[in-house]
């Protein structure tokens, strides 16, 4: 049976990943679309990092789990998640726009299902809920960013 705190870590290794790829897109991005794209990965992977500060920052202080802040186990499960989606050089703008699209949904997900996980343990306190549905609502916003970038015909 998995502890509250390995559920957190899985949850940061996802932050790392998202993190990283989402660098790499900024880096990676061109075309026609380069400057709204490379604004936009840019104040994503931003967010990331402040989400991994969060995170762990609620974890040890909500609910008293120092081992979450350990970088080797979340990089080493961070590799596997990033694994999981293309990697953003050379692959064409509308490419990488639909595979960060692809990430921010997955994220949420990851998010939810870390909330709800919580909430059944009985380890979700209001600061660390309070957090979660924060950067969820934030990366909903992403998520509708992202899914008007990757439109390819006009909608009547």
């Amino acid at each position: 049976m998995h502890s509250h705190s390995d559920y957190i870590v899985a949850y940061i290794a996802f932050v790392r990943a998202a993190y990283s790829w989402f660098h790499a897109a900024h880096h990676s991005t061109s075309g026609v679309a380069f400057a709204g794209d490379h604004e936009l990965y840019s104040v994503i992977y931003n967010d990331y990092l402040q989400v991994l500060d969060g995170i762990i920052e609620k974890s040890i202080g909500s609910c008293g789990v120092e081992t979450v802040a350990a970088p080797i186990p979340s990089l080493e499960l961070s590799i596997a998640v990033l694994k999981g989606y293309p990697s953003p050089e050379s692959m064409t703008s509308l490419a990488i726009a639909s595979a960060a699209l692809q990430l921010e949904q997955d994220y949420l997900q990851a998010t939810d299902e870390l909330f709800r996980t919580l909430e059944q343990m009985e380890c979700l306190p209001l600061g660390l809920n309070d957090f979660l549905a924060a950067t969820a609502n934030k990366h909903d916003t992403f998520v509708y960013k992202l899914s008007q970038r990757v439109k390819t015909e006009v909608q009547d």
